[in-house]
C-alpha cells in the first residue's frame, strides 16, 4: 500500500481548525494498486485507487486524477489504464482530494514468445485471512532473465493445508479452518506458491481512536507598521507598543538579552498577527524546510541571562507568528534552566481556558540552551491553537532532573508539531506529569508528524535519559511518519514509547490517555519498543479513565536492545488492563538479546486486545505471562476480545504457537505480506532525518 502524507477521515468525523483567512486542509491516505507491477513493453494493466479512513476503511465517491512519475516509461489514461512506452521504472500516481499516493511499477523488455518459463510467482492480497473469506490468487510466469511472460495455462493446487484452505481452477482461494497453509500454481510444469494464515478471530470489536482535529495556518499578511529593531534597541519595548497587523523585523545576527513577554494585544487574530522575524528571513529555507545551526547566522538571538525562559505568553496572548529566530541561554548560566521558551502559563493564573494564550506559531526557530547547560524543558506547550514547524531543538537536556524538548500540561491543544528535529533527554516529548490547574482539561488535538525525535548516544552516562514519547494526559495524539532514536536504561528501562495515564499529584482526577495513533514511524536504537500501561502502578490517586483506544500499525522497530542501546529487553510490554489496544502490521525486530516479544506484566494486561499480522522476533520466551507461561496460552490474560492472527515470528520454531508462523529470517517474514508495508513508512519518513 502507498501513502500520502496527511491525516484522514475517521469514523469520528475529522474537524479542522482554520485560521481566519486560511483554507481548509484536507487529507486522506491513499491507496494505490495495480494489475501487476511488473510489466512488458506492449502490454496493459489497470490501476485502481482508493482514499482511506484512518482505520484503512475507504471513502467513497471520491474523484481520482491519474498521472505517471516518467510519462517516458509509462502513461496513464482517465479512467487509471497504464499503457507501457518504453522499458524503465516509474510510478503510478493517483490524486484524492489533493493527496498523491503512488505504486512503483516496472516495465521490461518483452521475452520471445516461445521463451521457458522458469519461476512462478503466486501472488495474493494479504497473508491472512479470515475463516470464510475468498481472496483471488494470481500466477505471474517468468523467464530465466526476469522478464514477465504472456499468460499461459495454470493449474491451481493445495500442497500444505488441506482442510485450511480450498482453491478453484482459476486461483479463488476460500478460508475453511484455522492454520497455515500454502497454494500452488504450476505453468508448464514450474511450480510456485504461496504462504497464508487462516484465523476466526473477529474483526471490529476491538475500539479505535478518533483522530485529532488540525491546525492550519497560513503566513500571515502585514497590515500596519512594520517596526525595525537593530542591536542595542529596546525589543521589549517595541513588542509592548505594536499592534495587530504589524510586523517586527529584527537584525540578523544582534543579541537580546532579557526575559522576553509577548502581551496580550485588544481583539483577536482575525484582526491581524503581529510577525516577529529575521531581517534576512527571505536568505532562509521556505516553509516547510527545516532549519538547522547552519542558519544561525541568519537569525536574530533571543538570550536568556538566567534561569527564566528568553520568550514568554503571559495569559491572555494570542496571535503571534515567529519566523527565523534562535532563542538561547547565555553561557555565563550554571544553575539549571527551567525553560528557554514558555508558550502559556503552566499553573496560576491560567486557571480558565479563557485566559490560555492561543494562535501561536514558531516557524523556522531555532531553540537551544548551551551544550554544557542543563535545561529542564526547551520548549513549555501551555498553549491553546499553538504550532512548531521546520523548527530545530537541541541540547534539551539534564542531569538527574527531567528534561525535555518539548513537555504540556495546563493547555488544551490543538498542536501542530510537524518537521521539526526534537533532541531531548529525559523524555523528548511528553504530554502531562504535571497536574493542570484549568478543571477537566486534558491536552489533546496534538498533530506529531514528521520529526527527527533523538537522544544522541553521546549523552549516555552524561545527561538523564528516560524515553521518546511519553503520555501521562492526552487525547487525540497522531504520531506519524517521525524517526524516533536513541534510548537506554538509565532514568528508566529504555522503552522508546511510555505510554499511560498518572494523576501526578492527586488533583487530576479526570486525567486520561485516550484516542493515540501511532502511524508509519521508524523507531530504533532503543532498549525496549512499547511499554504500555492502563495507569500508572505505582501511583495510588485515581484517574479518569484507564488508557483506551491506541493504535499502533504499520511502524518499523529496530536495532531494539543492541548495545549501547540497551534496556527491558521487550519488544512490547502491557499491563494495568489498557482499553482496547490494536497493534497491527508492524514490523519489530532485536538483533541480539530479547526477552519477549510480547509480555503481559499484570493480569488483566488489557480489555479487547488485537495483536495481528506483525513481523517479530522471537527472543528467549516470545509471548509470556508470569501467570500463563510461554505461548499463546498467555492470551487468557487479556479481557474482552483477544485477536491474534497472521503474526510471523522470526525464530526456530517453538511449540505452543499454533496461530502463528515462524521462518527463519526477517526477508523471509517479509515475503509474506506481514509486518510494516516498508515503502509507506519510506515515503512517511523521507527527510525526516535531520540531526
Amino acid at each position: 500500500m502507498a501513502l500520502a502524507s496527511g491525516c484522514t477521515d475517521s469514523v469520528t468525523p475529522l474537524s479542522s481548525i482554520v485560521v481566519p483567512g486560511s483554507p481548509v486542509v484536507r487529507s486522506v491516505e491513499v491507496d494505490v494498486d495495480v494489475d501487476s507491477t511488473l510489466l512488458t513493453m506492449g502490454s496493459r494493466a489497470r490501476a485502481s485507487a482508493r482514499a482511506l479512513d484512518a482505520n484503512g476503511n475507504p471513502i467513497t465517491g471520491r474523484a481520482v486524477t491519474w498521472g505517471s512519475s516518467n510519462p517516458e516509461v509509462i502513461t496513464l489514461s482517465g479512467d487509471g489504464v497504464v499503457s507501457t512506452v518504453a522499458p524503465g521504472v516509474a510510478k503510478v500516481l493517483a490524486t484524492i482530494d489533493g493527496v498523491q499516493g503512488a505504486r512503483d511499477l516496472v516495465v521490461r523488455q518483452a521475452p520471445p514468445s516461445n521463451a521457458a518459463v522458469a519461476t512462478v510467482k503466486v501472488s495474493l492480497p494479504r497473508a491472512s485471512v479470515r475463516i470464510g473469506e475468498v481472496v483471488q490468487a494470481t500466477a505471474t510466469p517468468i523467464d530465466s532473465a526476469g522478464r514477465v511472460l504472456p499468460q499461459r495455462s495454470v493449474t491451481w493446487s493445495v500442497v500444505s493445508g488441506t482442510g485450511i484452505i480450498s482453491v478453484s481452477s482459476t486461483g479463488l482461494v476460500t478460508a475453511i479452518a484455522n492454520g497455515s497453509a500454502q497454494v500452488a500454481a504450476t505453468i508448464d510444469g514450474v511450480r510456485g506458491t504461496a504462504s497464508l494464515t487462516v484465523s476466526d478471530s473477529a474483526s471490529g470489536v476491538v475500539a479505535l481512536p478518533q483522530l485529532p482535529e488540525t491546525l492550519s495556518f497560513s503566513f500571515p499578511q502585514v497590515r500596519g507598521k512594520q517596526w525595525v529593531v537593530r542591536a542595542g534597541d529596546n525589543l521589549q519595548s517595541v513588542l509592548n507598543s505594536a499592534s495587530r497587523g504589524d510586523e517586527i523585523v529584527l537584525q540578523a545576527g544582534a543579541t537580546f538579552s532579557g526575559n522576553f513577554t509577548l502581551p496580550p494585544k485588544p481583539g483577536t487574530p482575525a484582526d491581524g498577527w503581529i510577525i516577529i522575524r529575521s531581517d534576512k528571513l527571505a536568505l532562509m529555507p521556505p516553509q516547510g524546510t527545516r532549519v538547522t545551526p547552519v542558519f544561525g547566522a541568519l537569525m536574530p538571538k533571543v538570550v536568556t541571562p538566567n534561569t527564566g525562559a528568553a520568550l514568554s505568553t503571559p495569559v491572555g496572548a494570542s496571535g503571534w507568528w515567529i519566523a527565523g529566530v534562535e532563542f538561547s541561554v547565555d553561557p555565563s548560566v550554571t544553575a539549571v534552566i527551567g525553560r528557554v521558551v514558555a508558550l502559556g502559563v503552566g499553573g496560576a493564573p491560567q486557571t480558565t481556558l479563557a485566559v490560555v494564550p492561543t494562535d501561536l506559531v514558531l516557524d523556522r526557530v531555532y531553540i537551544h540552551p548551551q551544550p554544557s547547560q542543563g535545561v529542564q524543558r526547551c520548549l513549555e506547550l501551555n498553549s491553546a491553537r499553538t504550532a512548531l514547524q521546520d523548527s530545530y531543538l537541541m541540547d534539551c537536556h539534564a542531569s538527574g532532573f527531567d528534561s525535555q524538548a518539548i513537555v504540556g500540561w495546563n493547555g488544551p491543544g490543538p498542536y501542530r508539531i510537524v518537521n521539526n528535529t526534537l533532541a531531548g533527554a529525559g523524555e523528548n516529548i511528553m504530554f502531562g506529569g504535571a497536574d493542570p490547574v484549568i478543571p477537566d482539561l486534558i491536552p489533546g488535538d496534538i498533530q506529531l508528524e514528521h520529526n527527527y525525535i533523538y537522544t544522541p548516544v553521546t549523552w549516555k552516562g552524561v545527561w538523564t535519559k528516560k524515553n521518546l514519547v511519553e503520555t501521562k494526559n492526552v487525547q487525540r495524539f497522531l504520531i506519524r511518519g517521525n524517526v524516533l532514536d536513541g534510548s537506554w536504561t538509565d532514568g528508566q528501562v529504555g522503552y522508546a514509547f511510555v505510554l499511560k495515564v498518572a494523576n501526578q499529584s492527586g488533583r487530576c482526577t479526570w486525567c486520561a490517555a485516550r484516542d493515540i495513533i501511532i502511524r508509519d514511524n521508524l523507531v530504533r536504537n532503543a532498549g525496549a519498543g512499547l511499554g504500555i500501561t492502563g495507569k500508572e502502578g505505582s501511583n495510588p490517586n485515581p484517574v479518569g479513565e484507564l488508557l483506551n483506544r491506541l493504535l499502533v500499525e504499520h511502524n518499523v522497530f529496530e536495532n531494539i536492545n543492541a548495545p549501547p542501546f540497551t534496556g527491558d529487553a521487550r519488544l512490547v510490554s502491557i499491563m494495568q488492563d489498557a482499553q482496547n489496544v490494536t497493534i497491527r502490521h508492524n514490523t519489530m525486530t532485536a538483533p541480539g538479546s530479547l526477552s519477549q516479544f510480547l509480555n503481559l506484566s499484570s493480569i488483566p494486561a488489557a480489555t479487547n486486545f488485537a495483536f495481528d499480522e506483525n513481523v517479530v522476533s522471537y527472543g528467549e520466551y516470545g509471548l509470556f505471562s508470569s501467570k500463563y507461561g510461554v505461548g499463546e496460552g498467555s492470551l487468557a490474560g487479556f479481557n474482552g476480545s483477544v485477536s491474534f492472527f497472521g503474526n510471523v515470528i522470526i525464530g526456530p520454531q517453538k511449540s505452543g504457537y499454533p496461530r502463528s508462523t515462524f521462518v527463519s529470517s526477517l526477508a523471509a517474514a517479509l515475503s509474506g505480506g506481514a509486518g510494516a508495508d516498508q515503502a509507506r513508512v519510506n515515503a512517511a519518513i523521507v527527510n525526516v532525518i535531520i540531526p
